[in-house]
């Protein structure tokens, strides 16, 4: 049973007929040779090529011209891959940043709150002293 092909062999594939073609070969020299590259029968790789010629609506002669148009779209979607990966990662050190300042800004909210509390309680024991029961909640 033969292996699957892989999207790298169907590009290769391509590219490869189209360059031989350049070049003027014969098509059994042609499938002969990428045979060879691609470690498969000539017969496969020429049944391959015509299968995704049939498939991808792609005429003999233009199939350099559309390999081009989409490894040039493929480059395209890559760099805006890793200009998306650059920016997440970017946010997520952010992110980072502003949870630390979230929990250290709580922290010395939490200790100005009972300090304040405490001034407060001071102030009332002051301004009634005969007063004991007049107090202030305590801070969560």
């Amino acid at each position: 049973m033969s292996r699957s092909w892989t999207p790298e062999e169907d590009r290769n594939l391509l590219h490869w007929v189209a360059q031989c073609k350049k070049t003027g070969m014969s098509r059994t020299q042609t499938f002969d040779i990428i045979g060879e590259r691609l470690e498969r029968s000539s017969n496969a790789c020429y049944l391959r090529w015509k299968s995704l010629i049939n498939r991808k609506g792609i005429e003999p002669g233009t199939a350099i011209d559309k390999l081009s148009e989409w490894s040039h779209e493929y480059q395209k979607l890559k760099e805006r891959l890793n200009q998306l990966e650059q920016q997440v990662g970017s946010n997520d050190e952010k992110m980072e940043q502003w949870i630390r300042e979230s929990r250290k800004l709580r922290e010395e909210m939490r200790f100005f709150e009972t300090l304040l509390l405490e001034e407060y309680q001071l102030l009332l024991n002051l301004l009634n002293k005969n007063n004991r029961s007049a107090r202030l909640h305590q801070a969560d």
